[in-house]
């Protein structure tokens, strides 16, 4: 399944790409911490097939497959990167492991773990975000703030 990680990345005087990010959005979460580097090429990632695109994202140290990349997504300051689940649990627990970065907002489960520096289980990792990201399907919701 295919996630949406934003990344805030570009100048918010001109929505020039800064070549790093301290915001960005994943599994409905708000996190921030210091800078990191962040570029999206062509250049084909090891790991690549036709499932986990062609492009490649780098966020800080870690770099990904992904299917998709998208410039000044919402407004000038932010991009996109459309990566597998496998992939967006990776940045997850690539920002946990700093121990720098903070969840400012999202479903309190994951506003929770994220912020007493939990990682997410790749085996698992669909079913514990399916409850969370799709509450409807099990009659709940919650978003910490």
């Amino acid at each position: 399944m295919p996630f949406t990680v934003m990344v805030c990345c570009n100048d918010h005087r001109n929505g020039v790409s800064l070549g790093r990010f301290e915001n960005l959005e994943i599994f409905e979460c708000e996190l921030s911490g210091p800078p990191m580097t962040f570029s999206c090429s062509n250049k084909r990632h090891p790991e690549a097939n036709a499932g986990t695109g062609d492009m490649t994202a780098r966020f800080g140290r870690l770099v990904v497959p992904c299917l998709l990349y998208r410039g000044w997504v919402g407004n000038w300051c932010w991009d996109a990167v459309r990566v597998r689940l496998i992939y967006a649990v990776r940045i997850w627990n690539h920002l946990v492991d700093t121990g720098k970065w903070q969840c400012e907002q999202g479903p309190a489960a994951l506003y929770e773990l994220f912020n007493a520096k939990g990682r997410i289980d790749p085996k698992t990792a669909p079913e514990f975000l399916g409850p969370i990201l799709f509450p409807e399907a099990n009659g709940r919701s919650g978003v910490a703030q």
